[in-house]
This record gives structure tokens, sequence and C-alpha cells, in this order.
């Protein structure tokens, strides 16, 4: 590769990610932590803590982002949040090479090809996805490697092109939940967009081979969830719930109010469509990209693993680049691709604000906050006096802010312990410390400490007591523990 072009690549990477660097400070200087990068951040804190993954028996499903996490976790112990760091790190890498491919492939100008990458990378919508964690980021850049094998697989069709779909596929499964709705949008468009000799000659082992990587990869991924019982199947199956800007619609109106959302936010791709409505090698693969993020979108409305639709429409950005890039005449192509970026741009300022998630809601003041506000501020009382304490029992994925404020606590007891299990046969637990978290709390599943020994840590407990109490938290002490080991703070 060309070392100039080298410098200039990585440049852009150094650019784009630093500019994503600082909306995310941006937005955490408002108080904006997402839940899923607490939750990430707090498992690879954990991971310090001996034989944590053995002991939790967890998969850890999504992997990539989990993985991605703990890769980057060691070499930043101060400075942002690992998971947000990973985000803009790829959103980074994406941007430099959707540039590249505009300039070297595209035929686009210097200028023109920065400016186009930079109103797509730059819309809210991908700026909300960079702050909500790695999971939404590969979500897109998933699709992208669909949309690019949609356009290889019409225009080549060879293997090395069937390889890169299913690529995307693999991406798409093991990034996010949603991901699974986005393969399944993609199969009937992985036909609408091959090339017709394909379908003549071997219609089912083209799709099998295709879809066989992903399916095999799911499959094992399952055996392995039933071998160690981390309730993967239970996870999938229980979805969040749907909570964004159609929440109030049923029906064809959900269905309606996407779809022209969708168009707000990509609105290239109609013009695109419109340029090469006479080129089917073209306008048939644009389609098939686009289709598969409004019909995965659809197709959640029945599920809810993407309950917020501004976070579920964020990959119609991917949809756009596939458009402009593929754009089949040179004329007039640039500054229209400028001007539809553009008003893709206030499409989705206008998705992002109508969302009525809490996520996008908190997202949403914390960009607007006028003054500084301190992360995890309702954990630091609580923090602050656990600080130092050995031999801690508590939920860590009820209570992942809890673990970022201790800073992965040593000695921590979990469930899936060893001496948590012994404490569950008992039917009390044994540790120093105890912290739970109060029933009824938007923050997750229940706290499965709270759960197992509630009536061990009651009022009326002749081996704890409670020595901190807060709207959300309670912190009980064994009675056996020395006094001087609480070092005066209660």
């Amino acid at each position: 590769m060309n070392p100039v072009r080298t410098l200039v690549f990585l440049g852009v990477v150094a650019g784009f990610s630093g500019l994503l660097l600082a909306a995310c400070a941006w937005v955490e200087g408002g108080g904006f932590l997402s839940r899923e990068t607490l939750e990430l951040w707090s498992r690879a804190l954990l991971l310090d803590h001996e034989g944590f993954l053995l002991q939790q028996g967890q998969s850890f499903y999504p992997p990539l982002p989990f993985l991605l996490t703990l890769a980057v976790q060691p070499f930043v112990p101060a400075g942002p949040p690992p998971p947000v760091l990973v985000s803009c790190l790829l959103g980074g890498l994406m941007a430099a090479t959707w540039r590249a491919d505009l300039r070297e492939r595209g035929d686009v100008g210097r200028l023109a090809s920065l400016a186009i990458v930079a109103l797509l990378v730059l819309n809210p919508l991908f700026l909300r996805c960079v702050a909500e964690g790695p999971a939404q980021v590969l979500l897109v850049i998933g699709v992208w490697t669909v949309g690019r094998g949609f356009f290889s697989l019409r225009l080549s069709g060879s293997a090395h092109d069937m390889m890169r779909f299913a690529l995307g596929l693999l991406i798409l499964a093991f990034s996010h939940r949603y991901g699974m709705m986005l393969v399944l949008a993609a199969f009937p468009f992985a036909s609408v967009a091959a090339r017709p000799s394909l379908l003549t000659s071997s219609p089912h082992g083209y799709l099998v081979a295709l879809f066989f990587p992903v399916a095999g990869a799911a499959f094992a991924y399952l055996f392995l969830g039933a071998v160690f019982s981390d309730g993967l199947v239970e996870t999938l199956l229980s979805p969040p719930g749907r909570a964004g800007a159609d929440q109030a619609l049923q029906g064809w109106q959900a269905a309606a109010w996407r779809l022209c959302l969708a168009l707000c936010v990509a609105p290239a791709v109609l013009g695109a469509l419109a340029a090469a409505r006479a080129t089917a090698r073209l306008a048939l693969p644009m389609a098939a990209t686009a289709a598969t993020v409004v019909a995965a979108a659809l197709l959640d409305l029945a599920y809810g693993y993407q309950p917020e639709l501004a976070l579920a429409l964020a990959p119609m950005l991917t949809a756009a680049f596939v458009a402009i890039r593929y754009w089949p005449t040179k004329r007039g192509r640039t500054p229209a691709a400028l001007a539809l970026s553009l008003v893709g741009v206030f499409g989705g300022a206008l998705t992002l604000g109508l969302s009525t998630a809490p996520g996008a809601s908190a997202w949403r003041a914390a960009a607007l906050s006028p003054a500084p506000v301190t992360l995890l501020a309702e954990v630091g009382e609580v923090a602050a006096f656990l600080r130092g304490r050995d031999d801690l029992m508590m939920d860590p994925q009820a209570s992942p802010e809890l673990v970022v404020a201790l800073g992965g606590p040593p000695g921590v007891v979990t469930p899936g312990d060893p001496r948590f299990e012994r404490a569950l046969a008992r039917g009390r637990p044994a540790s120093a410390w105890v912290a739970v978290r109060a029933e009824g709390l938007p923050a997750g599943r229940p706290d499965a400490v709270a759960r197992a020994f509630g009536a061990a840590l009651g009022p009326e407990s002749p081996t704890y007591e409670l020595v901190l109490r807060q709207e959300d938290w309670r912190i009980y002490r064994r009675r056996t523990l020395p006094l001087m080991q609480m070092g005066g703070a209660t």
C-alpha cells in the first residue's frame, strides 16, 4: 500500500475518532453514560477477579462488544470509559474506510468525499450510537458490510463476495440482539440482489452458502450456552420491550411512522434510486440495503430487541453511504450527495428529537446541559463508603454503576461464585459487607442478592445490620466484624 495513502488513512481515522470522542465527552460532561457502556465496563473490571468468567458461567452474549472492550481495558486505566473509546475508534475506522472508498473507487474529490463522510458520521443518530456503546456501532458496520455484499453479489457473485456477505451477517448476529432481526430481514433481499445466473443454476446452494456460516455459529453458541447453563435462550426470548418515538402507535400506523422516519434519515437513497431506476444491477442492491434496515425495524415491532427507534434506524446511514458510493452517474452526483446528506442530518435530528425512549431523552438532556454534571453522582456516597473494603457481596449485573464507581472491587462475591452458592445453601450470606439495590428500580434485572437473602438481611437479622441507607441502596455489615474495620464511616 502507498505510504502516503496509509498516512492519510491513519490521519482520517485519528481525526474522526477525536471528533467522536469529543462529542462523547460533551454528553458525559452533561451526565450521560449509557446502560450498555456501564455493563461492558463493569464486566471488564470484574475480569480482574480470579475465575470470574468461569464462576459466572456466562457466555457474555453478545461477545464482540465485550471482547473489544476487554482488549482496550488494560490500556486505559484512566481516561474515557473503555467501551466509549472502542465506539469512537470503530467509528473513526469506518469513516476513514468510507472516505477512501469514495475517493479511490467512487471517483469523488478529496474535499467532497471528506465532507460527505463527515455529514454521515456526525449525524445525530450516529453520535447517539457511539455514545450508546460499541454494539450499536458494530450494527452500523455490519449493515455496511452486508450492503457492500449485496452489490458484490449482483456485480460479480464470486466466492469472495459470498464470504464478505456472510461476514456482515456474523458481525450483526454477534454484536447485538437486534442484529438477529437484521439477519432475518436480509434473507429475502439476498435473492432480490443476486445475479440471475446464480439463482438459475443453484438457488438453494446460493442461499445456503450465504447463511450457513451465521446459522452454524449461532447454533454452536447456543450449544455452549446450554452446556454452561448461562440462560442465553431466556435472554434472547425476553426482549426489553418497545419504547421509542412511536410507542403510542400500533399496527400499520407504527409501520408507516418508521418508514417515514427512515426516509428522512437517508434521503440519499431516494435520490440514488431515482438516478439508477433504469439500471437494475445498481438499483436492486441499493433497495435491498435500505429495505433490510426498514424491514428489521418493522419486524422488531413484534419483538422489541431495539427499544429505541432512533438506534433501530441508525443503520440507514449505511444505506445512504452505499447509495452515494454506487450512484450511477457522475454528473451532479457530488452536489446532490452533499445536499441530501445535509438533509439527512436534519432528519436524524428530527428522529432523535421525537424519540421518547429514556436513553434518547437522557442523551438530549446531556447534550443540551448548560453546566457540567458529575458522572455516577447517584452512587458516589455508596462508592466512597465501600471503597477499600474486601469481601463484598453484590450483584454486578444489577449494579454495574457501583462496580465502575469502585473501579472493580477486590474480593467481590457475585452470583455464581462458589462462596455465593454456599451462602445460598445455608440461607444466609457470610460476607463482611453486602450491597443491595432497592427493589422496583428501572435499572435492569432485579438484584439477585436481595432476591436470595432478603429475609436474612431484614431488620430482625441477628447477623447483619444496616449501616448505610439511601433511596436506591442498602449497605449491610456483618455484626461479627470488628468496629475498627469500619474506618469510622457509617
